[in-house]
């Protein structure tokens, strides 16, 4: 696998009794799922308000990160014309990860799993910091960043962040 992203829509935990909170997450899930598909993207995963996606499995694709960066753009655009949908943070690392059907018998899935899947996650988190004003954050890693040259996305550089649970220092770039 070459390329996860972590989407999370901010504001959106609500108790299952509150009925109106599902209208929202619906709202932003859809054009986020149509987007992520639209730009050849895979939907691993919802995880409570997150959704979690993947390019480059099973087939590669060598532009992944222009791909799972110009749907994060999208998205954006998407939730910006809709004065009612949430704000969304957006997390994308590119590098090797495990794909496949992972888990133990008689509970499989297919899903993906490893450090680059971590860092997606946790750039998606580093948005609340980094940006907490934008109703939409776009954080991409240095490996995702290296894959967009010759491409047409912008990007500004954040700087070296600490990551949560690692002792490491990521370059990031914002979209």
């Amino acid at each position: 696998l070459q390329g996860a992203l972590a989407v999370c829509l901010v504001g959106s935990a609500l108790p299952a009794s509150a009925l109106p909170g599902f209208d929202e997450v619906r709202r932003a899930f859809q054009p986020s799922d149509t987007l992520i598909l639209s730009h050849e993207g895979a939907i691993d995963k919802y995880i409570g308000d997150s959704v979690m996606a993947f390019w480059g499995a099973p087939e590669i694709q060598d532009d992944h990160a222009a791909r799972a960066c110009r749907a994060a753009l999208a998205i954006r655009a998407a939730l910006a014309a809709d004065p009612g949908s949430p704000a969304i943070r957006i997390g994308i690392q590119s590098g090797p990860t495990l794909v496949g059907n992972i888990g133990a018998p008689g509970r499989l899935n297919y899903t993906l799993v490893g450090d680059t899947v971590n860092v997606a996650q946790r750039l998606e988190q580093l948005g609340k910091s980094v940006s907490p004003a934008e109703r939409t954050t776009i954080l991409i890693a240095a490996a995702t960043f290296d894959h967009l040259r010759g491409s047409q996305v912008r990007t500004e550089k954040v700087g070296e962040m600490q990551m949560t649970g690692t002792d490491k220092l990521i370059l990031v770039h914002r979209l």
